[in-house]
């Protein structure tokens, strides 16, 4: 299964944090908010990885490389010229994906969520894509996205702690 991760943010809510460093390289107990996503998606069955990225590129290929080095399977979607947001990181990832359903997920999520569970919970896997997003707020967000074109048919669902 094919997974995009959300990364290439600048991350300014973190302050100081991300002037030196990307959000996706943010230290959380003694990994990298990068590599917690890739572990989180791998363990569900996401083999096949892309992720997009524009704040400091250079450190971001450091450690898409060791990923790599540890068997994560990763393609790059350079934002590096301009930074696209969420639907155009989307748009520009387009060649990656297939007719088979794939799943989006922000690097700076962090849940206990089984995300096989929900990723397999969906509508038929033939019409619908899966998206996962965190608002910071203490809930997540989940959103199914008609394949029949983009942004057509979006439904919404909060899943309250």
């Amino acid at each position: 299964m094919k997974a995009m991760i959300f990364a290439a943010g600048l991350g300014t809510r973190l302050g100081e944090i991300s002037r030196e460093k990307p959000k996706a390289l943010v230290d959380v107990n003694g990994k990298t908010a990068l590599r917690l996503a890739a572990e989180k998606l791998g363990a569900a069955g996401f083999e096949d990885l892309i992720v997009n990225i524009h704040h400091h590129p250079a450190l971001m290929m450091e450690e898409i490389e060791r990923l790599r080095s540890d068997g994560f399977r990763i393609t790059i979607s350079d934002e590096t010229a301009e930074l696209l947001d969420t639907g155009g990181g989307l748009l520009n990832a387009r060649h990656f994906f297939s007719s088979e359903p794939f799943l989006c997920y922000n690097v700076d999520i962090f849940t206990d969520l089984n995300i096989s569970d929900i990723y397999n919970s969906t509508l038929p896997p033939e019409h619908w894509r899966h998206w996962l997003s965190g608002t910071g707020r203490g809930t997540g967000s989940s959103w199914l996205i008609k394949q029949a074109g983009y942004g057509a048919g979006v439904t919404w669902q909060q899943r309250r702690r």
